[in-house]
């Protein structure tokens, strides 16, 4: 995966192919060639204190949830690895972790991911990567990700794509029932949930959008999962072209893709 060629990431530095422009860090650190997952090098964090790591800069949007990862290794295979890692975002304000105790080998490289949604941010906010003991050890970090879960639309509200409020404005379709649901979420703390009943048909889902221009190419995109109780099923995602008061067809996107 090369993190430099994600369109929604950022982290304009996120694997120090070149320098470590944007990031700060303990006293010692430096770009390093020893260790990489990405390309040819990583950032070493040299660390002693609780609280040494790595800081890198963001304008942090209020009240926006954003996903946070990256791999990290201990620097050096000798050592037996450490679970004092924690990572989190600084608001402008205050830190909040969304990772805590995290295990760091030094065998090879882990990805940690966490998600978290901002309250009001100001001033310089940031994401950082650090240690919470008192213990001489270099940490590698590279192919770092920050992207806003916002979808990159007017088209849908946070409510609509997220469930964390409530269902919003989706509605059931040929008999479909959305809730939502804290059973099971990919972002956040909920999902929606559709109950489908038996008897064929395609029971699911709709939402009624504003906004959209004709002739345009939108991309829809979703994370979908049975709940445990269910078999093997299969969906289909599309849309429905509306022709004045008349809906005249249902075109699907993705057809009979199984889950």
């Amino acid at each position: 995966v090369d993190t430099t060629n994600i369109v929604n990431n950022l982290i304009t530095n996120p694997s120090f192919e070149v320098d470590d422009s944007g990031w700060s860090y303990s006293a010692g650190g430096a770009v390093d060639t020893a260790q990489s997952y990405i390309g040819k090098s990583s950032l070493r964090v040299d660390t002693q204190n609780s609280g040494d790591g790595a800081t890198y800069n963001v304008a942090l949007a209020s009240d926006t949830m954003y996903t946070f990862s990256f791999y990290a290794r201990e620097g050096n295979a000798n050592y037996n690895g450490f679970a004092t890692m924690y990572a989190g975002y600084n608001d402008g304000t205050s830190d909040t972790n969304c990772l805590s105790s995290q295990s760091v080998s030094a065998s090879g490289w882990t990805r940690y991911t966490c998600t978290f949604t901002t309250g009001t941010t100001s001033g310089t906010p940031n994401i950082y990567i650090r240690q919470s003991d008192n213990v001489d050890r270099s940490i590698h970090i590279d192919g770092v990700q920050l992207l806003d879960n916002t979808l990159p639309s007017s088209l849908f509200t946070g409510t609509d794509s997220t469930f964390e409020s409530g269902i919003g404005n989706w509605s059931g379709y040929s008999g479909g029932a959305p809730t939502q649901s804290s059973t099971q979420a990919h972002m956040g703390t909920y999902s929606g949930r559709i109950i489908t009943s038996g008897g064929g048909g395609q029971h699911g889902a709709s939402l009624t959008v504003s906004g959209a221009s004709p002739s345009t190419t939108y991309v829809i995109k979703a994370y979908i999962r049975l709940d445990a109780a269910s078999s093997s099923a299969t969906y289909q995602l599309g849309h429905v072209l509306d022709s004045g008061q008349v809906i005249t067809s249902s075109t699907g996107c993705d057809s009979a893709v199984p889950v």
